[in-house]
């Protein structure tokens, strides 16, 4: 019989080619951008598997247990710099200090994204510093960061702290800078 009918991706979603794999049907996978429906040929390139979870609204993306990792800032960066999302969460990731340097270069001229959770990261006293840099900017767009367990150290947590409390505006309220 002929070839089996290739899997259609849901309507907003668009299959991405592995760079490991580029014409292998196993290692394509579907990403989700808030764009898509604009911009077919547009997509956002994280590695083999990494699966994007819908939300209520499109203005919300949560990328949670997927393994990212440093070669995926570009992507993240990406998904930021494309001003449709407000919140994003990349729980429970392998993010480091890599990815935080490009996220916190973003950040800097970012005017859509006021959420931000980065909790169970790789983030160490390295990626806390990038942060650090970007509560010294002006930028006041995003309002809720969440690094909590990231092996910060005490000492770079009270710096983040001290940053923020001079920070106008701070990151402030039930969903501010949490650590």
């Amino acid at each position: 019989t002929g070839s089996p009918e290739p899997h259609l991706a849901p309507p907003g979603c668009r299959r991405a080619r592995s760079p490991l794999a580029p014409h292998s049907a196993f290692a394509t996978r579907v990403v989700r951008s808030p764009d898509a429906a604009k911009d077919p040929e547009k997509r956002l390139e994280f590695k083999p598997g990494v699966s994007i979870q819908p939300s209520r609204t499109s203005q919300e993306v949560q990328i949670n247990n997927q393994a990212l990792d440093d070669s995926d800032a570009d992507a993240i960066v990406a998904l930021i710099a494309e001003g449709k999302v407000k919140k994003l969460l990349l729980t429970n990731n392998q993010l480091g200090s890599g990815a935080a340097a490009k996220i916190v270069a973003c950040l800097e001229t970012n005017t859509t994204l006021t959420s931000l959770s980065l909790h169970s990261n790789r983030l160490g006293n390295a990626g806390a510093a990038q942060f650090a840099n970007f509560l010294q900017g002006k930028n006041a767009t995003l309002t809720s960061l969440f690094l909590s367990a990231n092996d910060i150290d005490d000492g770079a947590k009270q710096t983040l702290r001290s940053l923020n409390e001079e920070r106008t505006p701070k990151l402030s309220g039930l969903t501010g800078l949490v650590l």
